[in-house]
């Protein structure tokens, strides 16, 4: 079996809970770990991972001095802001006629240019 499909089994089976990274190390490759694995092979495999997840990748979250675990809220990650983006603005109301004070600067504005 892949690597990446025994870590995403093995982060499903903890529903939500955090696995630790000397947890998951032995878990995919075993006591007797080859040399040159450590802990950034198994951040190079989260990184495949998610990458191969596409959008459903975001749900593994990386905990901070602990591991990994998997986001098992039931909220859809359509319904969620993609990281980085402002939500939509309501449009503004259609104004019919400028205020004045809007025209008077547009004709200083062009005077200075």
């Amino acid at each position: 079996m892949p690597r990446e499909l025994e870590l995403l089994k093995a982060l499903l089976e903890a529903k939500g809970r955090a696995l630790g990274r000397g947890y998951l190390l032995e878990t995919l490759w075993g006591r007797d770990q080859k040399v040159g694995i450590d802990s950034r092979t198994l951040d190079v495999h989260v990184r495949s991972l998610r990458n191969k997840l596409g959008r459903e990748g975001q749900r593994i979250l990386t905990v901070r001095k602990v591991g990994y675990r998997v986001d098992t809220s039931s909220v859809a990650l359509e319904q969620r802001p993609v990281p980085g983006t402002l939500p939509a603005l309501p449009s503004p109301p259609f104004i019919k006629r400028l205020p004045r004070s809007h025209v008077q600067l547009t004709r200083l504005e062009s005077l200075l240019l």
